[in-house]
């Protein structure tokens, strides 16, 4: 049955497109008829519904314009859609599908990878414009077009959108109370997270110990108080030390000279006693502590050492 023909669609860019357009028509001319609604199938719009927004076609939800399609079939309507035409609407709706989990019909990972790199290339030109009351996500060329008519750059944000995890029935603790028991382990390991908790690094790692023993432990072993910075592009290739006191940007190759004034590699950030700004480290039979400088002579005196556990 000859239900659509090319020059009824959206016109494409380019031949590329004009192929699988052609394609996509002779798949849809070549579904059996069948009754709209029906169960077991799921209902396609053939003149896709988002570009039928764009081109100001009202009756898009019309009989003319519905087919009833398996979801092995859905799938591949979309899938030729989404090459047909270079939009975002179009790969976007397709990479819903198949991150979905509803179809059964599977990408290999080199086709994934082309579909998101399509659909980060297409959203690129694209901008959320808003009114008191509405939002538009449209393409940068079209900008000026809403700005006349009052929208502004932004997004209005759903009530039932504004904290973290799905609202109500779709919250997997709807419905549900957390036991006094649970309330109770949660609260304390919140404590033991928030109040005794900090980075530590040895160096070459990170720590992060929940407890005075962990961190007891920690220290021991050489670990001290800060985080080796990892991400080395945030710091321009260069590696964060610290003295106890302050922290630096060392060049790799001037590592080993700050190691020998006794810096060792990471970066102070808090410890559970207060900051550490301004106070002076220093170490005694394998203990760590941070000092006033108007109290490091009588440490000193006491047997301390200036500078971490070597």
């Amino acid at each position: 049955m000859k239900r659509i023909t090319i020059e009824k669609l959206p016109s494409v860019q380019n031949e590329e497109q004009k192929r699988h357009l052609a394609r996509y028509v002779n798949f849809i001319n070549s579904r059996p008829e069948r009754k709209l609604h029906q169960k077991g199938f799921e209902t396609h719009h053939i003149y896709p519904k988002s570009i039928a927004k764009k081109n100001n076609i009202e009756d898009y939800d019309g009989d003319w314009n519905l087919i009833e399609l398996t979801p092995r079939e859905h799938f591949i309507a979309h899938m030729i859609l989404s090459y047909s035409y270079n939009v975002y609407s179009m790969v976007y709706c397709f990479r819903l599908m198949v991150g979905c989990g509803k179809y059964k019909q599977k990408l290999t990972s080199r086709q994934y990878e082309s579909l998101k790199l399509r659909e980060s290339k297409l959203i690129q030109n694209k901008v959320w414009l808003r009114t008191d009351i509405n939002n538009v996500f449209v393409d940068k060329s079209g900008v000026n077009k809403y700005i006349n008519k009052g929208y502004y750059p932004g997004r209005i944000i759903r009530k039932d959108r504004k904290y973290n995890g799905s609202p109500g029935k779709k919250n997997g603790m709807f419905g549900r109370k957390q036991t006094e028991d649970g309330r109770k382990r949660l609260s304390e390991f919140a404590k033991i997270k928030n109040l005794n908790s900090t980075w530590m690094n040895n160096g070459f790692e990170n720590k992060y110990p929940y407890s005075d023993e962990q961190r007891n432990e920690l220290l021991n072993q050489g670990f001290v108080f800060g985080r080796i910075n990892k991400h080395a592009n945030t710091t321009g290739g260069k590696k964060f030390m610290n003295d106890g006191i302050k922290n630096k940007t060392v060049s790799i190759e001037d590592i080993e000279k700050y190691l020998e004034k006794g810096f060792v590699l990471g970066q102070i950030r808090h410890k559970k006693e207060g900051s550490t700004k301004g106070r002076v480290m220093i170490n005694k039979d394998g203990k760590l502590k941070f000092v006033k400088p108007e109290d490091l002579i009588s440490f000193i005196n006491d047997g301390w050492m200036k500078g971490p556990i070597k």
